[in-house]
C-alpha cells in the first residue's frame, strides 16, 4: 500500500507549530499555475517509454513559458509533463532504520574488538568511542519513539551479534532498562582511566560525555522511568560540562558560535543537507529547503528586543531567518551537539528541582546570569521560575534542530495548526499535551512486519493522499 505517514507533515511544522504562522500577503499575487499529481496505483514501469497505462491517468502540464532567452515568452518547442505521486517516504521509518543500522554496526565492531589482539590502550579508546556513539543513537530513538509517560513502552534493545539482526522477535525493553543501558555505556566511558587520543577520538571526550549524561538524566527525570536521584545526577554532570566552558556573551560571538567560528566554543556542530536531517534531528525548523517562517505572536511575546537571539533571528517583518553566511541559498542543516548552553540550562532546572538539595535562590541567580549572556540587563523577578526556565529554553533552542520538539514532549505542551494544505486537501492538526504524536509511529514495513514481538505506538493511522 502506498502511504505517507502523517508525521511527514510534522517534520517541518511540529516543533514550529506554536512558533510560526503564515501571514496574510501584503498584496494580491499573480495567479499561480497549478500542477495536479495523481497517486501511483501499483508498480510503474520506467523504461524510457510512455506507454504505461498509469501515465494516462495524470493530467498533462503543457503551458510552459521560456526562462531564457526571452523570459515569459512562448517556447519554440512544445513540452508536456505528467506528475505521478509515489508517496512511500516516511521520515520516522528512515530515522528508525538508520539509527538501528548504526546500533547494529557498533555491535559488530564491539564484538570484533573483544576478540581482537593489540594494544590495550588503543582498544579502550576504540571501545569508549563506540559506546558513546551507540548510546546517543539509543537515546534519540527513545526520545522519538517512546511514549514519554509510559514506563513499559521503551524501545527494542539489541545487545549483541549472536543472532541475525533482522527478523528477531525482540520486544520493547522498559524505559528503565533502556535508560540503564544508555547511562551505563556513557558512565563506563566517563570513568575510563584511559585518556582519549585527540588525534583519533571524537565522541570519546569527557566534556561531551558529561554533557550527554546531563541530558539523559534531565530527560529521564520527568519520564515514566523517573527516579528521585535523576535531577541530582543531571545537576552533577551539567556542572561538570559547564566548568570552564566558554559561552558567548555578545551578539558577534553568538553569531560565530552558530557558524563554528567562535574559538574555544566546545559544542560540536555537524553540517549536512538532507542526510543530516535523516540521521539525527527530528522537528528541524528549516527542514531541507530554505524558507522563512513568520514568528507567532506567542513566540514574540517572550522575547525582549534587547535579546541577542531576537536580534539575530527575528527580522523587522517577523520572519525567522537562519543566521548563516550562505542564507537564503543554503540547503545545509547545522546540528549542534553538546552545547554548553544546554548543560547550563539543565543545571538551572536541576538546581531548582533536585530532591536532595533544591535551591530556588541559586537557580534564580544562575538563570539571571545566563540572561546577561544574552544581552538582557534586567533580572527575572517573577514568581513562576519553572515557567521562565521553560521560556528560556524556548528562546535558546527554538531555532536548533529537535530541541523545541523534545521540550514540548517533556513539558506536556500542546499545539495546533489549522488548514494545513497537502496535495489539495486540508488538515487540522491538533496536538494535545502529552498527545500520541510525541511518540513517532513505529514503522510498519521496516519493523512491525519483521518483528512479531514489537508493539505499535498508539494513535497512529495511515493517511492516503
Amino acid at each position: 500500500m502506498t502511504r505517507l505517514i502523517a508525521t511527514l507533515t510534522f517534520a517541518a511544522f511540529l516543533s514550529s507549530l506554536a512558533e510560526s504562522q503564515t501571514p496574510a500577503p501584503a498584496q494580491t499575487p499573480a495567479p499561480s499555475k497549478i500542477a495536479t499529481a495523481v497517486r501511483l496505483q501499483g508498480a510503474l514501469r520506467l523504461d524510457g517509454k510512455l506507454d504505461d497505462a498509469q501515465w494516462s491517468t495524470a493530467t498533462p502540464i503543457s503551458d510552459f513559458v521560456q526562462k531564457d532567452p526571452v523570459e515569459g515568452a512562448v517556447p519554440n518547442d512544445k513540452m508536456e509533463a505528467r506528475l505521478i505521486l509515489k508517496n512511500e517516504f516516511s521520515i520516522p521509518a528512515t530515522i528508525w532504520v538508520q539509527h538501528y543500522k548504526c546500533i547494529g554496526f557498533f555491535n559488530v565492531l564491539l564484538d570484533a574488538l573483544d576478540k581482537a589482539t593489540g594494544d590495550d590502550t588503543e582498544k579502550a579508546q576504540l571501545r569508549n568511542e563506540m559506546l558513546v556513539c551507540q548510546s546517543i543513537y539509543y537515546f534519540k530513538l527513545l526520545q522519538y519513539f517512546s511514549p514519554y509517560k509510559d514506563a513499559a513502552m521503551g524501545i527494542p534493545v539489541y545487545p549483541s551479534v549472536d543472532k541475525p539482526f533482522t527478523g528477531l522477535a525482540i520486544p520493547r525493553s522498559s524505559q528503565q532498562d533502556v535508560f540503564r543501558l544508555i547511562t551505563s555505556q556513557l558512565e563506563e566511558a566517563m570513568n575510563s582511566a584511559v585518556e582519549p587520543d585527540l588525534s583519533y577520538n571524537i565522541f570519546y571526550n569527557k566534556y561531551y560525555i558529561s554533557n550527554q549524561l546531563a541530558q539523559v538524566y534531565w530527560y529521564k527525570a520527568e519520564s515514566g522511568a523517573a527516579e528521585g536521584s535523576d535531577y541530582a545526577n543531571a545537576k552533577k554532570y551539567a556542572r561538570m560540562a559547564v566548568t570552564d566552558a566558554l559561552i558567548p556573551d555578545n551578539k558577534d560571538d553568538y553569531l560565530k558560535s552558530l557558524n563554528g567560528e567562535f574559538s574555544g566554543y566546545p559544542a560540536m556542530l555537524r553540517w549536512g543537507a538532507w542526510s543530516a536531517f535523516q540521521q539525527m534531528p527530528y522537528g528541524q525548523l528549516y527542514g531541507s529547503l530554505p524558507f522563512a517562517p513568520h514568528a507567532s505572536p506567542d513566540l514574540l511575546s517572550i522575547f525582549d528586543p534587547e535579546d541577542i537571539r531576537y536580534q539575530t533571528y527575528i527580522q523587522p517583518d517577523n520572519t525567522i531567518v537562519r543566521p548563516q553566511p550562505d542564507w537564503p541559498a543554503a540547503y545545509n542543516v547545522a546540528y549542534t551537539m553538546f552545547s554548553p548552553e544546554e548543560a547550563y540550562l539543565i543545571n538551572v532546572e536541576s538546581t531548582l528541582k533536585d530532591a536532595n538539595g533544591a535551591s530556588e535562590t541559586e537557580a534564580r541567580t544562575l538563570l539571571n546570569d545566563f540572561r546577561k549572556k544574552r544581552g538582557l540587563t534586567t533580572d527575572f523577578t517573577g514568581t513562576d521560575l519553572q515557567k521562565e526556565i521553560v521560556n528560556e529554553r524556548r528562546r535558546e533552542f527554538i531555532f536548533r534542530t529537535d530541541a523545541r520538539w523534545i521540550d514540548m514532549k517533556r513539558y506536556g505542551i500542546g499545539s495546533s495548526l489549522t488548514g494545513l494544505q497537502i496535495y489539495g486537501k486540508s488538515y487540522d492538526v491538533v496536538m494535545e499535551p502529552n498527545g500520541y504524536q510525541y511518540a513517532l509511529p513505529v514503522p510498519v514495513e521496516e519493523e512491525l512486519k519483521l518483528n512479531p514481538a514489537m508493539t505499535p505506538n498508539p494513535g497512529w493511522n495511515e493517511i492516503l493522499f
